[in-house]
């Protein structure tokens, strides 16, 4: 196991920037919860949810409650409806779907056991989560499948297309007159989502491998198409209440051996290399030879000494250390060009297999490298959030002045006064703003 660590206090702007189109797919209420605060730092730093080149896809079996929150800047984040993939099933529905299994869906029930799922969800479809029952969360993305695949694939053309990388580059150039290198050959895909629940555990395998496919058809041949997934181990929710965590380690374990499977290191191996049929919409069988992710991070509320973090809002801190960590890709630090180095080099070496003689035995067992982690520690000061604060503040003494000392009428704003006697066209309200700020600063 290998450990990399970045140690940079410097806070300057990269003269090198290079950025890569990038779809963020988040299953589940994790998923959405690493989206929501990615968009609020985003729009912390560039006045934007997102940027041209970067897009977001949202699927989840209980997505009532969007927002999930009641501030200005949880409004602000909030992801449209383009964005979002609304995977519950009707009872009627569900119930269709169950009593025409073998005759239009059969692809889907020669793996769903239905006397032993069925009568936990019949009586209410699935409508408010998938109730940590993996196979739920397997069915409804093989329900959804035909509009994920056309989301993926709009939303793939749109970030990648000339149209976002030009807007992607006048939006950087504007605040520090650097143009970022725009990757033209390669594209980022980052499936987000837990491994504890039924969503996020039923369909990470699916939507890993789907995206990828899609990805690549809608890009060619030219265009390298690179899949990480982020996934949050059961443990990450241990200090909430209302987790089966009993379930939730299940769904854990099975996920995770699920996962080893299909990062297996012999899948796209010149010497070894075999293939898996997909079949998420009936009688469309798909041919994949490649490991489902580049890079799989698994994360918790420990570190590496195995220490938990103690408060009771754990796991949000998770969620928030995986958004900064995606956000880190976009920023315009020095900090942030040495970590995009530093993942491109590390995405060769996960590449490569670890093999495990067993002693006189002759026998080797072989490891995928793909596996990984990653950890956040920060004191950090918000210059953005300063320099906006400051702004407002400015803005407001300066307005207090002019209104204290009577400068304006009561009706300064009727156009029929006169407004241009007073000199404020935009030109001179710059420069008295000048005016005032350096004699503040004198």
């Amino acid at each position: 196991m290998s450990l990399s660590v970045i140690k940079n206090e410097s806070v300057k702007i990269a003269k090198d920037q290079s950025l890569t189109p990038t779809l963020i797919i988040g299953l589940g209420g994790s998923g959405k919860r690493v989206i929501t605060e990615l968009r609020k730092m985003f729009y912390e730093k560039y006045k934007t949810p997102t940027i041209p080149i970067v897009d977001y896809l949202y699927f989840d079996t209980d997505t009532g409650d969007i927002t999930g929150g009641t501030t200005k800047i949880d409004a602000i984040a909030e992801l449209e409806k383009k964005d979002v993939i609304d995977a519950t099933i009707s009872t009627d529905v569900f119930d269709g779907i169950i009593n025409t299994f073998e005759g239009k869906y059969p692809h889907i029930a020669k793996w769903f056991d239905k006397e032993s799922i069925i009568p936990k969800v019949q009586s209410s479809g699935i409508q408010n989560g998938a109730k940590q029952i993996r196979p739920i969360g397997k069915l409804t993305f093989f329900h959804k499948y035909s509009e994920f695949k056309n989301k993926i694939k709009s939303k793939i053309k749109n970030i990648n297309g000339d149209d976002a990388r030009k807007q992607t580059e006048n939006l950087f150039s504007k605040r520090n007159n650097i143009t970022p290198k725009i990757e033209e050959s390669n594209v980022e895909l980052i499936v987000v989502g837990s491994i504890a629940g039924g969503t996020g555990s039923g369909t990470f395998i699916d939507a890993g491998f789907a995206s990828k496919y899609w990805a690549k058809k809608e890009t060619g041949s030219k265009t390298s198409i690179n899949t990480t997934g982020i996934f949050f181990l059961p443990s990450t929710f241990s200090n909430i209440s209302n987790i089966d965590m009993k379930k939730a380690n299940a769904n854990g374990y099975a996920a995770l051996k699920e996962l080893n499977y299909y990062l297996s290191p012999y899948l796209n191996s010149k010497k070894n290399e075999y293939s898996m049929e997909f079949e998420w919409e009936r009688e469309e069988k798909i041919i994949i030879s490649d490991p489902v992710y580049n890079v799989a991070y698994l994360l918790e509320n420990k570190t590496t000494k195995g220490k938990g973090l103690s408060n009771d809002k754990a796991s949000d801190d998770v969620f928030k250390m995986a958004s900064e960590f995606l956000f880190l890709d976009f920023n315009e630090s020095s900090f942030s060009t040495k970590k995009r180095s530093l993942h491109s080099n590390d995405n060769a070496e996960l590449g490569n297999i670890t093999k495990n003689e067993f002693k006189n035995s002759g026998y080797i067992e072989t490891f995928s490298n793909r596996f990984s982690s990653f950890g956040l520690s920060q004191i950090k000061m918000n210059i953005d959030k300063i320099r906006s604060a400051a702004q407002y503040k400015f803005t407001g003494d300066m307005l207090k002045k002019l209104i204290k000392e009577n400068r304006l009428r009561d009706n300064w704003f009727n156009d029929q006064t006169d407004w241009r006697a007073l000199k404020l066209d935009d030109k001179e309200i710059v420069e008295s703003m000048v005016y005032e700020f350096d004699k503040t600063v004198k």
